[in-house]
């Protein structure tokens, strides 16, 4: 068995026990598995393979807790990773300290002016600003690429999404899910407290996957690829996310392009457009997906304004941009990474979080931050000019829903970037095994 191999079944069987810890309510086991978590995390670390890891217990985040309301291990694993990596041959650049460094500065002194305290998610988010880009080079091992990666992804999301669904009637697991109902509407969240957050992570795996499928070589892959993505698109329809619908079409019709321009293995063309026809017709016939649909339809029926569409986001927005406009000391140094809601609301847009958070400079310290560690990737290549299609699925689903929804605070804003940089590396790389044109020029 692969180390791979070993990991991933370290990975299931480490979420069956915490469902299974979490419905007996019994704080020796839990805290037992938490342990064990932090084991497996450590050993993956040790072996350059983090990030597969994280992926899988992304979407078990609120569940890797001692009780609800208490800080996630998940975060905690954060700290254990940047610990090990400092005794690791870590290669330090001058862009993260000096960025870090600019950031703490700014961001302590608009604390300051405010009077704000500092908190556990303000030293994650400095630390990681720092230690990321170190944490990544582990990549350079190539022991996991695409297809490892999103395997880890979408797997995870599933296992939780399904595990949520079965096991919600348990009491002591029920106080991590939230089901929303009203009207004739049911949403599904996962582990998560907000389906939309939930819908985001399987974008996000969904773009890997759909990529995946066009790349893949190897037919027991390719069908694994394929129950994925099946399974990914019946959780994506449970969270009755109108963001999942929109996002999720825009890929679909992305990926229906690279297929029709796919040169060569015209069976596989063949296999995928037949796959795609036989999966629309059962989403229309069949009740397991036709209800779900029913719902969408719905959703979108019900809506009579920019405002009912976006649920209310476009007028949150609005006070978002008058408060920034009106505040001259918010607009340039924001609330120095402060949980504070404007009105109560969350302000649903990253954007516009990072500017209300951090101000304009430190916005343009954390473009720059970004720029430069996406600017390890392999320059493009004649024949990687091919994938652009490709890359901007992955672009869709990772960072779309971003627009939509304030990531700023949650893991997912340093890890699905760390997750997009191994995906458009792999694609960027004329030798890696996903560089074979699949798109066409």
């Amino acid at each position: 068995m692969t180390f791979s191999k070993k990991i991933l079944l370290g990975c299931v069987l480490l979420a069956l026990g915490l469902c299974v810890a979490q419905i007996s309510g019994n704080s020796i086991l839990i805290f037992g598995i938490l342990g064990a978590y932090l084991i497996l995390l450590g050993w993956g670390c040790s072996e350059d393979f983090t990030l597969p890891v994280l992926l899988f217990f992304l979407p078990w985040a609120q569940l890797l807790k001692a009780a609800p309301g208490t800080s996630s291990f998940f975060t905690l694993g954060w700290f254990l990773i940047c610990f090990m990596n400092l005794f690791k041959q870590t290669r330090f650049r001058k862009y993260h300290i000096l960025i870090a460094l600019a950031m703490l500065t700014l961001t302590l002194f608009s604390k300051l002016l405010d009077g704000n305290f500092l908190s556990f998610d303000y030293i994650s988010f400095i630390a990681l600003l720092l230690m990321l880009p170190v944490i990544k080079d582990e990549g350079r091992s190539e022991k996991y690429g695409f297809f490892t990666t999103s395997s880890f992804f979408a797997l995870g999301v599933v296992m939780a999404g399904l595990c949520a669904k079965y096991l919600a009637g348990y009491s002591n697991i029920s106080k991590y899910i939230n089901v929303e109902s009203y009207l004739t509407i049911t949403r599904m969240a996962g582990f998560y407290s907000d389906s939309n957050f939930y819908s985001a992570q399987i974008t996000a795996a969904l773009a890997g996957v759909m990529v995946a499928v066009l790349k893949e070589k190897k037919k027991q892959r390719t069908v694994f690829l394929a129950v994925m993505l099946l399974l990914l698109l019946y959780c994506g329809l449970l969270s009755a996310s109108k963001s999942f619908a929109v996002v999720a079409v825009l890929m679909l019709v992305l990926w229906l392009i690279c297929v029709f321009r796919m040169q060569g293995r015209i069976w596989l063309k063949i296999t995928l457009l037949s796959a795609t026809g036989a999966v629309v017709i059962a989403i229309v016939a069949f009740s397991l997906f036709s209800d779900l649909f029913d719902v969408f339809v719905t959703r979108f029926s019900t809506a009579s304004s920019a405002s009912d569409l976006t649920t209310g986001r476009v007028d949150i927005w609005q006070n978002y941009l008058e408060r920034l406009w009106s505040d001259a000391k918010l607009l340039l140094l924001g609330k120095g990474f402060t949980k504070d809601n404007l009105g109560g609301s969350a302000s649903h847009s990253t954007p516009i979080q990072l500017v209300y958070q951090l101000g304009l400079i430190g916005t343009a310290l954390m473009l720059v931050w970004s720029a430069c560690f996406f600017g390890d990737l392999p320059r493009w290549g004649d024949n990687c000019k091919k994938q652009w299609l490709s890359t901007a699925i992955l672009l869709t689903g990772t960072l779309l829903p971003w627009f939509a929804l304030d990531f700023l605070f949650f893991n997912e804003f340093f890890l699905l970037q760390w997750y997009l940089f191994v995906c458009l590396r792999e694609l960027r790389s004329e030798q890696g095994s996903y560089a074979v044109a699949a798109t066409g020029s």
